[in-house]
């Protein structure tokens, strides 16, 4: 396949900036990555030969491809940033939430050519340090185009997300937030709370008695908190309804635990959407 972003820009060359970085470089050796990020992140991953260039604004603006791939109130800057350039670079982003970022693309109408993007993998890990080329293999990454997006752009960046090793699904801003809520900030703010009360409650010689199930349910508490707090502020409207979600349903257990029937309920629901996922 012809490479049609012979030099790629990445803003943010965290776990998963520093992936997109790796993985592109896996899908083509001929394409130039210019990266960016602050604390010389990008002097490292340049060091390792993951990126090309540690750049600069200047150096951004010059590629046919930009990845925003630091939080959502980051990328909203750069996105007015770039609106105030020349270039003619595709912009898109994988932020968690894309209602503001499609609303800022339209409120720039079409200085930005922008295509919100979202890949739906993670680590527990952060930072350029955990960042792998396969992290994106085999996961859905979802291509959310503002309103007055044009199809061309659509039709050049699914076959770059696929080379990733990703598989691309189009969805529209409003249904991408109100999923997300609910399918990925409500179990990271569920784990974080989970792991947060069991501690405070326990201490260390409580936790030195756990099993397995609490390392397990509580994996995504050990996430960046940064990009995890930014995320919530993003989407904070359909993030509270789903905790209110399952504050509901914690209450009614909660009230029934001398009812053996209501557990055994919750607990039946609960097992047949596991073996749905």
């Amino acid at each position: 396949m012809e490479n049609a972003f012979a030099r790629i820009g990445v803003v943010g060359v965290g776990l998963i900036g520093g992936s997109v970085a790796r993985a592109a470089r896996a899908a083509d050796r001929d394409v130039t990555i210019v990266g960016l990020d602050v604390d010389g992140v990008a002097r490292v991953a340049e060091a390792a030969g993951v990126i090309d260039v540690a750049g600069d604004l200047d150096a951004i603006v010059a590629c046919d491809l930009i990845v925003l791939a630091a939080p959502v109130s980051a990328n909203l800057a750069w996105l007015d940033r770039l609106a105030a350039t020349a270039t003619h670079a595709l912009v898109t982003d994988v932020g968690g939430t894309k209602r503001q970022m499609s609303a800022k693309a339209v409120e720039l109408d079409g200085r930005v050519a922008f295509i919100g993007g979202h890949p739906m993998a993670g680590s527990e890990r952060s930072g350029f340090a955990a960042a792998e080329a396969g992290l994106f293999t085999g996961r859905r990454w979802f291509v959310v185009p503002p309103p007055n997006s044009a199809a061309g752009h659509i039709a050049r960046l699914k076959p770059w997300i696929s080379k990733l090793g990703a598989v691309p699904s189009v969805v529209d801003a409003d249904t991408h937030d109100r999923v997300m809520a609910m399918v990925s900030a409500l179990p990271q703010v569920t784990a974080s709370a989970l792991m947060a009360v069991v501690g405070d409650r326990v201490g260390l010689e409580g936790l030195e008695m756990s099993g397995p199930g609490l390392r397990d349910t509580t994996r995504l508490a050990a996430s960046a908190a940064t990009w995890m707090v930014d995320g919530l502020a993003h989407n904070s409207r359909e993030v509270a309804d789903a905790i209110d979600s399952l504050i509901t349903e914690l209450r009614i257990v909660r009230d029934q635990l001398d009812t053996p029937e209501r557990a055994a309920e919750l607990f039946a629901r609960a097992q047949a959407w596991r073996r749905a996922l």
